[in-house]
């Protein structure tokens, strides 16, 4: 726990805001099954159709929780164009619905109890949000936290949503 922490703050002292571009346009829809709050499974490729802002977090990581209620902003906005889901990277599900319960976010959560999506998606740091095209395509990754403006303008520049 105490070397996860040290992870997210080292991530944010090295100002670890950074985007990646998948020009390539690798697609990992068919390995994103992640395992729901309430123990059963849903996957990415339910979702193609529309884009989606992935984004993992932590109960530990505390520029996660803050940015949450700024991605349910955003979600309040556009979600009729745009799935969110948070996953929760390697805890229980206890822990995830604290983390729910005290920032009020009302988007697909999830968990990703072994790290697997966010190594398959390109995650280095915490908090990390992954932006896939309609048809399940990495268009960028973003490690570090973002506001509700932030979020705003990537969605717009990296998937041509308003």
């Amino acid at each position: 726990m105490l070397a996860a922490a040290l992870f997210c703050l080292l991530g944010l002292s090295a100002g670890a805001c950074s985007d990646s571009d998948n020009p390539g346009g690798t697609t990992v829809v068919g390995r994103g099954q992640y395992e729901t709050l309430d123990g059963g499974t849903a996957s990415f490729a339910a979702l193609q159709g529309k884009p989606v802002v992935v984004n993992f977090f932590a109960s530990w990581c505390t520029p996660c929780r803050l940015e949450m209620p700024d991605f349910e902003r955003v979600h309040g906005k556009l979600g009729d164009q745009v799935h969110f889901v948070g996953l929760n990277l390697q805890e229980d599900a206890g822990r995830a619905k604290n983390v729910v319960a005290d920032t009020k976010v009302t988007y697909t959560i999830g968990l990703d109890r072994d790290g697997a999506i966010y190594r398959d998606y390109g995650g280095i740091t915490m908090p990390t949000t992954v932006l896939l095209d309609a048809k399940g395509s990495v268009v960028t990754v973003h490690g570090g936290s973002l506001d509700s403006a932030g979020l705003t303008k990537l969605i717009a520049d990296k998937l041509g949503v308003a």
